[in-house]
């Protein structure tokens, strides 16, 4: 790199210093000489500009005259908002961006220039000294195959395969019925413009079919998926074949398997089941599709009478305490769509819904007006029960207009009920995975269809009920994120964790407590694997480590370790407790630069960015009260939104176990604390720090300072 190259082995290290929009607010002159006489000997270059833009063109031209293998970038700068840039701009100039730093000088700003000077002289020699432990790793990117396994050929599976197959992937289709489209040519028309499913679903099956690049199984099952994301090995069960299975090698996996309508059965005042004039809205589809038992005349399933009284009742078994809890969305508006079929075949029929509360959502409003216009009768009430005259099979509907009071009898030809749709969530084939339910349990504002396991994505009903414009929607959503994964090229040596042979003792705590289950036994009596391809990077397997033998490379126990000896008390206020801050870099960390930029913060915090609360280790907690911290925290994304889901909570849990040992060593357990910090907590997290400091001072000075 330039007139010479760094020894690989020997940190030669460059700070590059960057006044930005404040060239006044430190004494940049004064930092650079007390930097120069660190033992390290940094090479000092004070820039011109921004960080970002011309600066970082400036960057490129000094590196290449440097002889340099770290990295330093200083600068009043969000980490967040120059880190991506910054190691484009390194890999280009041929250094590892995972020797390099971002040291965001913008929490040491405000006091006075002095003061400012300090707090950055400190934030750039812990920065030196974890530079001095990185250690040049050989890269080696990993990729996946190239094949998808679909396991389900509903429209969302067909969909998705279809993409796929048009991008150049190879695509295995695995469907348990003898047929393709799943529920979707079960219907008689979509919704809104009544036109036959038959149409698109023939499309995708004669274009799939003529792709060489497509493999179908129809009546199989996946009976096993094992191995890591990106080399998965699926076994496919045919029919009648199970002494043997077809095992094909994917790289991911998609799960669209649909949805099941529930169990009209279970609701007995119903009498689905016993009165055969009640049907359910998919078999009122059967009755008016050609295809369907009677050729497509809507007919009374009894006696193949012609239907004048119809009776539709809403939420069946939905929004209930004792069947579905949740609304299927979709009901309302499949009923919308279904009083069509009735007036097209019978223009004077008495039509009336019994609804709680109408939910057709956005354009298809719309339908619902014309249905008013169309003479439909809508009572609000949830039906009590439905009898039958065993002599004519007409049958009385008994409800309650919760907008009048009255008490209504309406004798009609068909009840129609609207159940709800239930995913179909099977998925035991998969080892060791477990589908998200219905609740919000994951972040799918933000990563709609992924899963727990990376590699794995839902598609269509099977992630939620939803009709088929979403399912097509979610399935080139899980499309594309399968091109993504199988496109990623994984960094092995600057991401993926490093056991140590020689300490492990197997304890399997990093296998157990990992998010993704990328940490695995895969030899009898060696140490668990990181895969590449399932590790999230969040460091959580580092955090639970009794025995500091799991680290990220970036994050090396000793590096941190060095990191909080670099600290020295003499640059800080004399009247305030020295607390040592880590921040999960996905929330924590922004609402920290937040409230730094607004000046609420206390003196002597001292902020250390990590990849998730769970990379904390109870070892650096103990030295940093060792080397004198009055306080440590561990501030990360809430429960309900740690990104890597059991970050925040386990942290905290081994926090609690933190302060058991330091009662017992005579330490005030308070001296150590979780805080649960969103990425716009700014404020609350000021005053978090702001309390904990109080409690602090009111302890006294960390008895074991020097």
């Amino acid at each position: 790199m330039g007139r010479g190259t760094a020894v690989a082995n020997q940190p030669k290290i460059g700070i590059y210093l960057y006044p930005g929009q404040e060239p006044h607010a430190l004494d940049w002159k004064t930092l650079a000489g007390a930097l120069r006489a660190h033992p390290a000997r940094p090479i000092i270059r004070e820039m011109q500009g921004h960080a970002l833009g011309a600066g970082l063109k400036e960057l490129r031209a000094q590196l290449r005259e440097d002889v340099v293998n770290r990295v330093i970038v200083a600068a009043s700068c969000s980490v967040g908002l120059i880190e991506p840039t910054l190691h484009k701009a390194l890999r280009a100039e041929g250094v590892d961006p995972n020797l390099a730093q971002v040291a965001d000088l913008s929490p040491c700003t405000g006091g006075g220039a002095e003061a400012a000077t300090k707090r950055a002289r400190i934030l750039l020699e812990m920065a030196l000294a974890k530079a001095v432990r990185l250690e040049p790793k050989v890269t080696a990117a990993v990729t996946g195959y190239d094949t998808v396994l679909v396991v389900g050929g509903g429209i969302a599976g067909l969909t998705a395969a279809h993409e796929l197959a048009a991008a150049g992937y190879r695509v295995v289709i695995v469907e348990r019925r003898p047929f393709l489209g799943g529920k979707v040519v079960q219907l008689h028309r979509y919704y809104p413009r009544s036109c036959d499913p038959v149409c698109g679903v023939s499309y995708l099956l004669e274009t799939l079919r003529e792709n060489d690049r497509v493999t179908i199984e129809t009546a199989a099952e996946v009976a096993a998926v094992t191995g890591f994301p990106g080399r998965f090995e699926a076994s496919v069960r045919r029919s009648g074949t199970e002494s043997r299975d077809v095992v094909y090698t994917v790289g991911a996996v998609i799960n669209a398997t649909g949805w099941e309508g529930f169990d009209a059965g279970q609701i007995k005042e119903f009498g689905y089941g016993m009165h055969p004039n009640v049907v359910t809205a998919m078999d009122l589809e059967r009755l008016a599709s050609p295809s369907g038992p009677t050729g497509g005349r809507l007919v009374r399933p009894s006696d193949e009478r012609p239907v004048k009284r119809v009776a539709f009742i809403q939420c069946a078994g939905s929004r209930s305490e004792r069947y579905l809890s949740y609304c299927s969305q979709i009901c309302c508006t499949v009923t919308i769509k279904q009083l069509s079929y009735i007036r097209e075949a019978y223009p004077e029929a008495e039509i009336t819904v019994f609804y709680i509360d109408l939910r057709v959502l956005g354009k298809y409003e719309d339908l619902y007006r014309q249905a008013l216009a169309d003479g439909v009768r809508f009572v609000r009430g949830m039906p009590a029960r439905i009898e039958e005259n065993s002599k004519t099979r007409d049958l009385v509907v008994r409800a309650v207009d919760s907008l009048s009071g009255r008490q209504l009898a309406q004798t009609v030809d068909l009840v129609v009920l609207a159940t709800g749709m239930v995913p179909n969530r099977q998925l035991e084939w998969l080892s060791g995975f477990e589908a998200p339910d219905l609740t919000h349990n994951t972040h799918e504002q933000c990563f709609p269809g992924i899963t727990a396991r990376p590699g794995v994505y839902l598609a269509g009903a099977c992630e939620e009920p939803m009709d088929v414009t979403q399912s097509v929607r979610s399935s080139l959503s899980a499309a594309v994120r399968c091109v993504k994964f199988l496109r990623e090229k994984v960094d092995v040596a600057g991401l993926v964790p490093m056991v140590d042979d020689t300490k492990c003792d197997w304890c399997g705590r990093c296998v157990s407590e990992c998010p993704t289950g990328a940490m695995r036994f895969i030899t009898e009596g060696k140490p668990p694997v990181p895969d590449p391809l399932s590790c999230r990077h969040c460091g959580i397997c580092q955090g639970g480590c009794p025995l500091q033998c799991v680290a990220l490379p970036s994050y090396c126990f000793q590096g941190v370790a060095d990191m909080i000896q670099a600290v020295e008390f003499d640059l800080l206020t004399k009247d305030d407790p020295a607390i040592l801050l880590f921040l999960c870099r996905h929330d924590a960390y922004p609402a920290y630069e937040a409230a730094c930029a607004a000046g609420t913060v206390p003196p002597n915090v001292i902020p250390v960015r990590v990849p998730c609360a769970g990379t904390v280790n109870a070892a650096w907690v103990a030295d940093a009260l060792m080397h004198g911290f009055d306080g440590i925290a561990v501030a990360g994304c809430p429960r309900e939104e740690c990104h890597a889901g059991t970050g925040f909570s386990l942290a905290k849990e081994r926090l609690a176990s933190a302060g058991e040992t330091l009662y017992r060593m005579m330490i005030e357990p308070e001296r150590v604390a979780a805080l649960p910090v969103g990425i716009s907590d700014a404020a609350q997290l000021a005053a978090k720090l702001w309390a904990f400091s109080a409690q602090l001072k009111g302890m006294g000075a960390n008895p074991l300072r020097v």
